[in-house]
């Protein structure tokens, strides 16, 4: 893959996760990768402010590197909330939802799928 379609990813990716949680009236639509967030049992199990303080370090992350960032696509990202370790990983599947993506750089042909989840789920 080119480092231009990597950065496409990227940015595209950023784009989404940025939006999760938000309102429907704060995010620009238009300029917005197509996406889904679902939760593991277990992070669904935490109470409500421990999943709030997630969607929010989820929006906000920013601490990509090597060990969590091998490809430099910010599909993958870790942190604490209270005592919970929490994994969050994008993954490109066709519109369908049947396949995986033939092109994650191509917003068109591309649904992004946010799973938050417990560390010890993954």
């Amino acid at each position: 893959m080119t480092d231009q379609l990597i950065k496409e990813i990227r940015q595209q990716n950023d784009a989404y996760r940025k939006t999760i949680g938000l309102s429907i009236q704060d995010v620009d639509w238009d300029n917005t990768p197509r996406g889904r967030c679902v939760m593991t049992q277990g992070f669904s199990s935490l109470d409500m402010f421990d999943k709030f303080e997630a969607l929010n370090r989820l929006r906000n992350f920013n601490d990509f590197n090597y060990e969590n960032d091998p490809y430099s696509e910010h599909d993958l990202g870790a942190f604490k909330v209270n005592q919970h370790d929490i994994i969050w990983k994008i993954n490109y599947y066709s519109n369908d939802l049947e396949d995986g993506s033939e092109d994650p750089s191509n917003p068109d042909i591309t649904i992004r799928v946010l799973t938050m989840m417990l560390a010890n789920e993954y």
